[in-house]
């Protein structure tokens, strides 16, 4: 199914007293020496067809408001008239009138919308002005509600009447209105996140979050309830947030859009939060930490063991892990520090290629050839790990004794390196089973200073290129060794 593209986000709110007459309105004596037809705001000022040419421009040029806004607020204009309404209040906000004997006001959402519950919008006069301004953009962009209390359908516009209206406006005007119409007043909308034309029903009403920087929502519930429950089963707390802007739900947000059980779920770890502060809260490290459950423990000294009141799952309350069966917390420590430095050993170490042997080497100096001291005494090359025969003079090991893979500086800056042949990783009578191979292993040899001295070659080697200070001569190089 082709995707539909939806309405770009709307615009923010005008500013907190702004008035679009005191800003953009010409003077009253500027429309009193023009003799054109005029325009009528809902202030009962004149406005000529230049004035209010003058006052699109304006809005445009000072980006005081987005666009769309901009088209409707001229809509609205098209649609002013003389009249005396029957209220002292305005019916959008309750607020005074202060223009209710006979001043101008649009007549938009009284001749040009209908409900289907069949309501009357007559009383749609009866506006002030500060509502009159946004109101022909709030009902085209699907935000205003019959005025019947307590009836909760949309206002929908009369293209019959909008069209006979502006087809005697602007040149453009009728098109560009019945445009935005059609992008806010479709039967589907396009979901941001399945991206499939949904039903405008499974469009959430007005904002999901309160921080949201956009007045309604582009994805159906459906996706906005798989996504918050999706959150809730793997523990993503702070991850239920609004898709389009990533504000952050509240409560209402969270118990309107997810299912109940994920709603349950979900407040049940905002009420643990609040006792996380308490010494005797732990929280459930079942499921892999996703179980979200926490509880109180009085018994903490005197029984450590705790039983997860939502998944079972049996902790230690002082180690904050699953329960370590067969050991206490001190003998669990111990062995978790001896895990740690077995990590660390793997990190910083080679093990001895020799068979039989394996110990984990630590090369402490920079030359590169190593040497297991105190064990097997084997010597090898510490990048390669071919084993150096002692019956080669030590000045001509670099071009006699390592693999094609040696990547070590001083064996690929060497003339004439007679390479031996690597042997297999496993069955051979020199070199242990999987002798090639340190997985975890990191450069620490390099770890301290800049550079790094040899006390048997009395040479200093540079911990960034992995070689000498300065590239050395093959003769140099071989003295190394």
């Amino acid at each position: 199914m082709p995707v539909k593209v939806g309405p770009t986000p709307i615009p923010k709110a005008k500013p907190a007293g702004f008035s679009f007459f005191s800003k953009h309105g010409p003077s009253a004596a500027a429309a009193k020496k023009s003799e054109e037809p005029a325009v009528f705001s809902a202030s009962g000022r004149k406005y000529t067809e230049p004035d209010k040419a003058a006052i699109v421009k304006g809005l445009q040029d000072d980006g005081t408001y987005d666009e769309k806004w901009t088209l409707c607020w001229e809509v609205n204009l098209s649609f002013m008239t003389k009249t005396s309404v029957q209220r002292s209040r305005c019916m959008k906000c309750n607020n005074p009138l202060a223009d209710s004997d006979g001043s101008f006001h649009s007549g938009f959402v009284a001749t040009a919308t209908y409900a289907d519950c069949g309501h009357s919008n007559r009383g749609a006069f009866c506006v002030c002005r500060d509502c009159d301004e946004d109101l022909v953009f709030d009902v085209s962009t699907v935000k205003v509600k019959c005025f019947e209390k307590g009836c909760k359908e949309e206002l929908k516009v009369d293209r019959s009447v909008v069209t006979d209206k502006l087809s005697k406006e602007r040149s453009g005007l009728l098109e560009e209105y019945l445009a935005l119409l059609n992008n806010y007043h479709s039967d589907t909308f396009s979901c941001v996140i399945c991206l499939l034309d949904v039903d405008r029903r499974m469009q959430p009403k007005g904002k999901i979050a309160p921080g949201c920087n956009h007045t309604e929502s582009m994805c159906c519930t459906d996706c906005l309830q798989m996504m918050m429950d999706s959150a809730v089963r793997n523990a993503m707390w702070g991850d239920i947030k609004c898709p389009e802007c990533n504000a952050l739900l509240d409560s209402n947000g969270v118990r309107k859009f997810s299912s109940e059980e994920a709603y349950i779920k979900w407040e049940k770890f905002q009420l643990n939060k609040l006792l996380e502060g308490d010494e005797e809260f732990r929280w459930c490290p079942g499921q892999n930490f996703t179980c979200g459950h926490g509880q109180l423990h009085p018994d903490r000294d005197s029984q450590p063991r705790i039983i997860c009141s939502e998944c079972d799952t049996h902790s230690c309350f002082t180690c904050r892990v699953v329960w370590h069966r067969g050991q206490s917390c001190a003998e669990y420590q111990a062995s978790l520090a001896m895990s740690q430095s077995e990590k660390l050993i793997q990190k910083t170490t080679k093990r001895c290629p020799k068979r039989g042997c394996g110990v984990p080497i630590e090369k402490r100096e920079a030359c590169l050839e190593v040497s297991h001291k105190g064990g097997c005494n084997t010597n090898f090359c510490w990048d390669c790990k071919a084993i150096v025969n002692h019956d080669i003079p030590h000045s001509e090991r670099v071009a006699n004794r390592h693999f094609s893979t040696c990547k070590a500086m001083e064996v690929r800056h060497c003339d004439g390196v007679k390479f031996v042949e690597k042997p297999p990783r496993e069955g051979n009578d020199l070199y242990r089973d999987g002798w090639d191979l340190d997985p975890l292993y990191e450069r620490s040899d390099l770890r301290d200073g800049a550079h790094m001295y040899c006390r048997g070659c009395d040479r200093e080697r540079c911990k960034e290129t992995n070689g000498t200070t300065t590239v050395p001569t093959a003769t140099e190089t071989m003295a190394v060794f």
